[in-house]
């Protein structure tokens, strides 16, 4: 056991060595800011020290929020899973932050003798150093570095979509649509034929339908999408709105074996990297409605609805130039206005840890679905 430090308030606590490994990381921060104060003798009160502490805290898990967004903005690296996971991850790491400045207030105070203190303080001031010494210097040029930095980056990010986007197919819809017939797939009792088009992903038909298996064991956060194209070549939206419906089932997957259960569907398909996606999430319950733009997901709107695994969900669209209307299970779940390139085809999309299963689908002109 560590020895009692001279100074320590409480003598029958031990105080911590200069070892910065004996906190395992905890507190670093600081212990560092108690440091600075100890080591300049500053008048800071231990609430103001206590409140700048747990900022920088938070501070750190926003930014790598931002990071992440960065990560799938331009690399479509589907870390942000969904509005509610970010906002989720900053709630948490608050709360470490504040809980966590609390314990190292408390390991400072009664755990450190001076000799730890003294070094604490020694090894902020040697970390800040350089810093304050390039901002005395140099304190324009980076800050003009600083903005530049932003403006690259905001403008990149504004750029990387505005490149031009593939055609629709063109293709008529089958006869009688503009009678209002609708067009429908049945999975579940055969295989749908040459009706639909695999683009991504491994497609199985079976007992629960049209299904996503992914091949082989997947590790947790490896899922990769998979997108089943319906009468590939056909706009469905190039005469006038029109109502898409389909029931889905994800399968949830053994424990410890992953966790992904996403399923929806696809209209303005353009291709396996651009299309409007309604999605549903039983892994965050939630729903929302994404684009694919040149293979980067952009979430355009989301809501919040418990969805279990093992359960079929009807999942609906309706889709007019202003707005796209979203249901599930008859339910009218939110609308999303001004959205662009609506016409294009049609297409189921899962992404899943085990299975993500259609029974069917339906298409008919909007006002005229049976």
């Amino acid at each position: 056991m560590p020895r009692p430090g001279p100074s320590s308030p409480n003598p029958d606590l031990p105080a911590l060595t200069a070892d910065p490994g004996t906190f395992h990381g905890l507190g670093i921060a600081t212990f560092l800011l108690l440091g600075y104060r100890h080591h300049h003798r500053l008048k800071v009160p231990d609430g103001l020290a206590a409140a700048g502490a747990m900022l920088f805290g938070m501070t750190l898990g926003a930014t790598w929020e931002l990071v992440e967004f960065a990560m799938d903005w331009f690399g479509n690296a589907d870390l942000q899973k969904s509005n509610a996971d970010t906002m989720t991850d900053i709630l948490v790491n608050d709360a470490g932050a504040i809980f966590g400045t609390l314990l190292a207030f408390w390991l400072y105070r009664y755990w450190t003798d001076e000799h730890v203190k003294r070094e604490f303080g020694e090894i902020a001031e040697w970390s800040t150093a350089g810093l304050a010494e390039l901002l005395t210097r140099h304190g324009k040029a980076v800050g003009i570095g600083v903005a530049l930095f932003f403006v690259i980056v905001i403008g990149a990010g504004w750029y990387i979509d505005r490149g031009p986007i593939p055609p629709a197919p063109g293709g008529q819809p089958p006869a009688g649509w503009d009678n209002g017939t609708p067009r429908s797939w049945t999975f579940a009792s055969a295989a749908p034929g040459a009706s639909v088009q695999m683009l991504l992903g491994a497609w199985t038909d079976g007992q629960q339908g049209e299904c996503n298996v992914p091949p082989g064991h997947v590790w947790p956060g490896s899922e990769q999408m998979g997108l089943l194209a319906l009468d590939p070549g056909i706009d469905y939206g190039q005469d006038g709105p029109f109502a898409v419906t389909t029931h889905a089932w994800t399968e949830r997957p053994p424990f410890l074996s992953g966790t992904m259960m996403d399923a929806g569907l696809v209209f303005g398909l353009r291709g396996p990297d651009d299309f409007y996606l309604l999605r549903a999430s039983t892994l965050h319950d939630t729903v929302s409605l994404d684009r694919n733009l040149h293979g980067r997901k952009r979430n355009l709107r989301e809501e919040h609805l418990l969805l279990r695994g093992d359960e079929w969900h009807e999942l609906r669209a309706e889709v007019a130039a202003d707005p796209v209307t979203a249901f599930v299970d008859g339910r009218p779940l939110f609308d999303k206005a001004g959205l662009s390139d609506l016409d294009g085809g049609l297409g189921l999309w899962a992404r899943v840890t085990t299975a993500g299963c259609f029974s069917d689908a339906t298409v008919a002109p909007l006002g005229q679905t049976g």
